[in-house]
């Protein structure tokens, strides 16, 4: 499980925490939710039923980094450097491959269809390898994806002098994101433009460290403060969301008030969640689950199928608030389902595919137990070594 991990991206050393698909889920759906709001108002004939608070969405991608950083923080442990990248570079690339490509056939037909709003055309071999450019990739969500390639490559760096010199790793997160504050300040002294460097320097990258000391966090001493921090999380999080426009436009634009008022209580979330789930077992439904699973395949393709819905649409003579409200609809469930498709048709490994699709279809129309793996759990380390009640991960054994 990752967002790319925060996007359901996982292998052999993963596991399964279930409310932590749930956010999956529903940080998906935001994003989808906050396109749609354009589909919509591009496409209708003046009854757009969504308002202008559909584009609040937009700030999944703020818990997705924060899910990426926990996620990244707990299955590292035992992994190599080289593995660790390994394994994320074929979690994240050959389903984002395949909706580039599709998007790059579409673009040779038809290029007015593919980011018109771009002031030049998408340089191609950086946006197959997730290089940072001046304009975006042809994929336009592969922006976030950029951002997971640099954390990733920045874990592993951890991984590796971590094995070499054994300091904490809380040591280097520290390091890190000093250097990130140290690179602003530069690149502002220097008026630094360079898309790479402003990758590295993003203030975003805080929302990644922020998931990574969560999960260690929860490892040492467990997450006795679970629901205070849900609560707190949901609270801040509501009410900045309830800001005017115009102050939400500057969390928009000043991605360091983003970093404190939107991923700051992302963080506490997932905090809290993790930990109602270690402590009481408490769980989301399975279907949340299951579309949770599907999170990054759904990510990745649903820009395309609102795009194709909202030109199918848009034929239709005489819209009402009946019929908008029917294509917003449409527009959410159909990208779930095309989301839970690539998942288990492109995006799983070749030999867990048939089963895949099978079992996540259960999942959604079943409320049996969760067959695919033991309940997943953080269980007390041994006592002594990080304090009574520290929380480790369970590995699963035959993962999702």
């Amino acid at each position: 499980m990752t967002i790319a991990d925060g996007f359901g991206l996982r292998d052999n050393s993963s596991m399964i925490i279930k409310n932590i698909q749930a956010l999956r889920a529903i940080a998906a759906n935001g994003v989808l939710i906050s396109h749609l709001f354009i589909v919509e108002q591009k496409y209708s004939h003046g009854s757009a039923v969504l308002s202008a608070n559909a584009h609040l969405g937009v700030f999944g991608v703020d818990l997705f980094f924060v899910i990426s950083g926990f996620i990244m923080a707990t299955i590292a442990g035992n992994a190599s450097w080289r593995k660790f990248l390994s394994d994320r570079a074929m979690r994240i690339l050959p389903p984002y491959w395949f909706y580039t490509s599709l998007v790059l056939i579409v673009y040779f037909y038809a290029p007015a269809y593919v980011n018109s709003s771009f002031e030049h055309p998408p340089s191609l071999w950086r946006s197959y390898l997730l290089i940072p450019d001046r304009v975006g990739p042809l994929l336009a969500v592969g922006w976030t994806l950029m951002h997971e390639m640099y954390f990733y490559l920045c874990f592993a760096f951890i991984i590796f002098w971590s094995r070499l010199f054994r300091p904490n790793v809380t040591f280097w997160l520290a390091l890190w994101a000093a250097a990130v504050v140290c690179l602003n300040i530069v690149a502002q002294l220097y008026e630094i433009r360079d898309p790479v460097v402003m990758v590295i320097m993003h203030p975003l990258t805080f929302e990644f460290i922020f998931g990574a000391v969560v999960a260690i966090v929860i490892r040492r001493a467990g997450a006795p403060f679970a629901s205070y921090a849900l609560v707190t999380g949901v609270t801040v999080l509501i009410i900045t969301l309830s800001l005017s426009g115009n102050v939400l436009s500057s969390i928009d634009a000043r991605n360091w008030a983003r970093v404190f008022l939107v991923g700051a209580p992302c963080a506490l979330i997932v905090y809290g969640v993790v930990g109602i789930e270690v402590k009481s077992g408490v769980t989301v439904p399975h279907w949340l689950v299951a579309l949770g699973n599907a999170s990054y395949s759904t990510y990745l393709s649903h820009v395309l199928v609102l795009s194709a819905i909202g030109r199918a649409f848009a034929l239709i003579p005489n819209h009402n608030s009946y019929l908008e409200t029917a294509f917003v609809i449409v527009c959410i469930i159909t990208a779930n389902v095309i989301g839970l498709l690539s998942y288990s048709l492109i995006e799983r490994r070749p030999g867990k595919r048939a089963a895949g699709a099978k079992t996540e279809w259960r999942l959604i129309s079943s409320r049996a137990k969760f067959p695919l793996t033991r309940r997943t759990t953080l269980y007390p380390s041994t006592p002594g070594r990080h304090g009574d009640g520290a929380a480790v991960i369970h590995r699963d054994r035959n993962p999702v």
